[in-house]
């Protein structure tokens, strides 16, 4: 723990600092990029995007708070950005730090979560629903190593809240609970009563006579219905934004038996991150998500990129201490994905300053 604290701390009150530096940086008119846009409309509904009364809750808040204060909503956003982030660096770091990894290793994961440039333009619910669906992956791979009745019921809570504040979360969470069960037969019924309860819980909060309104409403609006809410299908469409793809290349590492044996938990993960890339894919692909034709295209796998990147520390240290004899090779890997970050960061950089209103 100490060790972990050692590495973690520093490195996330730098994340802290950067983005709060980024955000009066954009009160300087330097850089820009939209922070706000949908107003939360009417109470406990489900909203058009497919989104639960936790986001309508949640964005009606931020409003009055706004009204209260004076303060642009997107501005309030940024603040607790900046607050929240070394929150996501800690989690990220802990969770990474849960097996074999350890001493440098645990300062580079955290040094990728505090400069991934996913986190520097902060949109709406996003930064908070970072924090739950990274939550809930530390809290599902504890239980997995270590049981116990109050780790159970923090990671059921944890995967009921990220899922229900942001749908996509099923697409990463549930294929782990599942593949955790196989991979931890001593958990298997803990796993399946978590996907079980979440799952019975999330449906029935898009029943009707729940909220406001269900899913079916907002399935049968027009826009939605006839598919035109962001585009026509096109294979120009899919991105992974600002997910740093030398991070899945890093998390295959958990294929290799030597890996996988070390660590039998990562595998599972390796699996739901797949489910959640590929569905994510196919449904910009439809014109169902948000894309790289889209004016900003957004924030889908920014909910994945801390876990992203402690799931790929994970894989190079479990293969630097399962091969020994190709420690280099490792190395030179963790290198690589260290210069696609700095890489996706001047990019990132360059599109931010591009867009102030200076420019």
């Amino acid at each position: 723990m100490k060790q972990r604290l050692l590495w973690a701390v520093p490195f996330a009150a730098i994340a802290g600092v950067l983005n709060y530096a980024l955000y009066q940086s954009y009160l300087g008119r330097d850089v820009w990029w939209k922070s706000w846009e949908h107003p939360a409309g009417d109470p406990w509904r489900w909203v058009p995007f497919i989104h639960s009364p936790f986001f309508t809750q949640y964005m009606r808040h931020f409003e009055e708070w706004s009204a209260r204060t004076g303060t642009y909503e997107g501005e309030l956003l940024m603040v607790v950005h900046a607050a929240l982030v070394p929150l996501v660096v800690l989690l990220a770091v802990g969770l990474a730090a849960d097996g074999p990894v350890k001493g440098r290793w645990i300062g580079l994961a955290a040094l990728l979560v505090a400069i991934t440039p996913t986190s520097f333009r902060p949109f709406e619910q996003y930064p908070l629903a970072v924090v739950l669906s990274t939550a809930a992956l530390v809290a599902l791979l504890v239980y997995a190593r270590r049981g116990g009745l109050v780790a159970w019921v923090i990671a059921l809570l944890l995967t009921f809240a990220a899922a229900e504040f942001h749908l996509s979360m099923w697409f990463v969470l549930l294929p782990l609970v599942v593949g955790l069960g196989f991979a931890c037969p001593g958990r298997r019924r803990g796993m399946g009563f978590i996907g079980l309860l979440s799952l019975l819980a999330c449906w029935a909060s898009m029943q009707p006579g729940i909220f406001a309104n269900s899913v079916i409403d907002v399935l049968m609006e027009p826009g939605v219905r006839r598919r035109q809410i962001f585009d026509v299908p096109d294979w120009n469409n899919p991105t992974l934004e600002y997910l740093n793809p030398m991070l899945l290349g890093a998390m295959a590492l958990f294929l290799l038996p030597a890996v996988r044996k070390l660590e039998p938990r990562g595998l599972p993960v390796v699996c739901a991150m797949a489910v959640y890339t590929a569905v994510h894919v196919l449904l910009m692909q439809q014109g169902l998500a948000l894309h790289r034709q889209a004016p900003e295209p957004h924030h889908y796998f920014e909910l994945v990129d801390p876990m992203a990147i402690a799931v790929a520390v994970w894989a190079l240290a479990a293969a630097y201490e399962a091969y020994p004899d190709k420690r280099k090779v490792v190395l030179v890997g963790a290198g690589l994905v260290l210069a696609a970050h700095v890489a996706l960061n001047i990019r990132l950089g360059m599109n931010l300053v591009a867009a102030a209103p200076l420019w």
